[in-house]
């Protein structure tokens, strides 16, 4: 699941899908048959994350995503909370402010954010079945996955879009 927010943590709009997926995650039988995790959240570290949850975050690892002609810092923070893990991707520059839709870095914040989900993957050794699309912010995801399929890592990876409204033409 990738989404740009989730209610209990960081909300701009409904994010009722994103509540349902979690309530799911959170009762239902929480590893796959090899012990993987079967339902996991990847979101933006906003600065306006409340206090309390971003204590119990803990570090996994860096790397560095090049967008346009530079090289952007990606880090990488966990935290699991009712048998729901958690993934955050860290970028000053990009999720320092609290603006959703501040004008500056908006398409590119998001064009970041989606290029950071698909590249952190193998590198925390995660691999979904399905990334479920929550917001215009990750509609990037579908199309850059095509770019990877070369990557055998990738192959198989499904996109589930949760409503056309979330698709921005």
């Amino acid at each position: 699941m990738r989404t740009a927010e989730l209610s209990r943590y960081y909300r701009k709009g409904s994010g009722d899908i994103v509540n349902i997926l979690y309530a799911v995650g959170k009762t239902s039988d929480y590893k796959n048959y090899k012990g993987d995790e079967k339902v996991f959240y990847v979101m933006p570290k906003y600065s306006g994350l409340p206090e309390g949850f971003t204590k119990d975050m803990k570090y996994v690892m860096h790397f560095y995503i090049n967008i346009g002609w530079r090289s952007q810092y990606c880090g990488i923070f966990r935290k699991t909370e009712e048998n729901v893990t958690f993934y955050f991707i860290d970028n000053e520059l990009y999720f320092g402010d609290v603006a959703f839709f501040q004008e500056s870095y908006g398409i590119e914040r998001y064009t970041f954010f989606s290029r950071a989900v698909l590249e952190m993957l193998p590198k925390v050794g995660l691999k979904p079945d399905i990334i479920n699309i929550s917001g215009w912010e990750s509609t990037l995801i579908p199309l850059m996955l095509k770019n990877y399929k070369s990557n055998p890592y990738y192959r198989g990876i499904e996109t589930n879009i949760h409503t056309p409204e979330d698709i921005v033409v």
